[in-house]
Parts: C-alpha cells; sequence; structure tokens
C-alpha cells in the first residue's frame, strides 16, 4: 500500500519584519505578535460591448495590486522598528521591507523571504491595559512588486 506524503506546516516562530529607509540597512520590527497580508489582487476592465456573446460580462486584466501587510505588536517604547514605524508613518516615507519567514522542512540556512516597498497606512497607537500587554496594530500599504526569494 502506497504510503501518503507527510504534512509540512509551520507557524511564525523565527520569522521576522524588518524595516529600512535606505534598502541597505535593516531594522527589525520586535515582538510582532501577528502579520497577515490582504494578499495581492488583480484589477479587470469591463470590456462589455454589443457584440459580447450571450449576453455575458467580457473584461480583461489591467494592474495587479500588491495590497496591504497588517500586524499586532507588543509595543516597547525604545524598540528601534517600532520607532522606525512611527517616523516613517509621520514622514510618510517609502521603506524597504523584508519579510522573513521560518525554516520549513528540508530548509537548513533559511526561509521564504519576501521583500518590497511600502508605505506605513496605519499609525502605532499603543493600547493600555490594567490586565493585558500593551500593543498596537499597524499597516503597511505595498507599493510595486513583491519579490520572492526561495529558502534554502
Amino acid at each position: 500500500m502506497p504510503t501518503s506524503p507527510e504534512s509540512i506546516g509551520f507557524t511564525g516562530k523565527g520569522g521576522s519584519l524588518s524595516i529600512s529607509t535606505d534598502g541597505t540597512t535593516f531594522t527589525p520590527i520586535d515582538q510582532i505578535t501577528k502579520l497577515s497580508s490582504s494578499g495581492q489582487k488583480a484589477a479587470f476592465a469591463d470590456i462589455t460591448n454589443l457584440n459580447s456573446p450571450d449576453a455575458f460580462i467580457e473584461r480583461i486584466p489591467t494592474t495587479l495590486d500588491p495590497g496591504t501587510v497588517s500586524f499586532t505588536v507588543v509595543s516597547n517604547p525604545t524598540d528601534a522598528g517600532q520607532l522606525m514605524l512611527l517616523a516613517a508613518f509621520q514622514a510618510q516615507t517609502k521603506l524597504t521591507v523584508k519579510l522573513q519567514y521560518p525554516k520549513v522542512g528540508a530548509q537548513t540556512t533559511s526561509g521564504l523571504l519576501k521583500t518590497f516597498s511600502a508605505y506605513v497606512s496605519s499609525a502605532p497607537m499603543p493600547s493600555l491595559e490594567i490586565s493585558g500587554a500593551s500593543t498596537f496594530d499597524a499597516e503597511m500599504t505595498i507599493t510595486g512588486p513583491v519579490v520572492d526569494t526561495a529558502g534554502s
């Protein structure tokens, strides 16, 4: 009887998000607890016309929207990455971003790396709680392509 391949999954442990204003020196944003993406989307133009078959709408692709990256962070007012995030929002600075995934399966050196440019579109504003850690949510709007570098 054939055996099924082993399932492979991963958690975010060991991943990181780093930002740079010059594309050379990267500063990690520490204490991220959750990171998610809106996903990339394609836009389409409606080209339906009197000759369109059977009254079906016809479309052609136009532009690609690279989406957003949202994340929740345990606030640390002295963390260089968190301070840089707020400064980039206030100055509307385009950042170069590296999203490093953890090693998965047979990878021994590094996991998948996604590199892109983005603007901080939602500024960090820490919460205040009596019975929990102070956190904030932030969002970056990606501009241009997302480049994937395979892990090894």
